[in-house]
């Protein structure tokens, strides 16, 4: 079943041309990086959930500028309306993809939109909690992603670890006692 049938006020947002695909759904086309703004602000104004198709995008860049765009619209209407303020979460799946450690190593190819994900993201953790703003970041690599998304967060759901790295990773954040052979369990 898709999420979208799950969500009460789920609305798709994609490239205006994957509009076929979404007929059976509250579909809202995003083809600039105004229109990403205005869903966002209206994200939180409308009380939508709203889901990225993030494959409707010919190139990997657009639908990463729509996204952080998307983010910035929802700092904007809760900077605009701070008695109004409910919880909202924004979800990061694959970050070991976009935001890996290394930079570098990201899928998304324009440097300043890397930085631009970074900071949207590092907003959320820092100034989005009191604003309602919360992120979930999500990988199956929690060693690969970047050390200042994962450094700021506050709670950790950590599955089952077997590679070595990760479970390095995981004994570096783990607050109370465990050990490697607890986590590869």
């Amino acid at each position: 079943i898709s999420l979208a049938d799950t969500l009460p006020r789920a609305v798709i947002a994609a490239h205006s041309s994957a509009d076929d695909q979404y007929q059976d759904y509250e579909f809202a086309g995003l083809d600039t990086s105004e229109q990403a703004f205005s869903l966002g602000y209206n994200i939180l104004e409308c009380g939508f959930q709203v889901i990225l198709d993030m494959n409707s995008y010919a190139q990997l860049d657009m639908a990463v500028m729509i996204q952080v765009n998307v983010i910035r619209g929802m700092f904007k209407w809760a900077n605009d309306n701070p008695g109004k303020r409910v919880p909202s979460y924004v979800y990061l799946d694959e970050a070991q993809r976009f935001l890996p450690q290394n930079l570098n190593d990201s899928v998304i190819k324009n440097k300043e939109l890397i930085q631009g994900l970074l900071d949207a993201y590092m907003d959320i953790l820092a100034i989005g909690g009191k604003r309602g703003l919360n992120p979930l970041i999500l990988t199956q690599r929690f060693a690969q992603v970047n050390n200042k998304i994962m450094a700021q967060s506050e709670v950790f759901f950590l599955m089952r670890q077997t590679h070595d790295t990760d479970l390095k990773r995981c004994m570096e954040y783990a607050s109370d006692p465990i050990t490697k052979e607890q986590i590869s369990k």
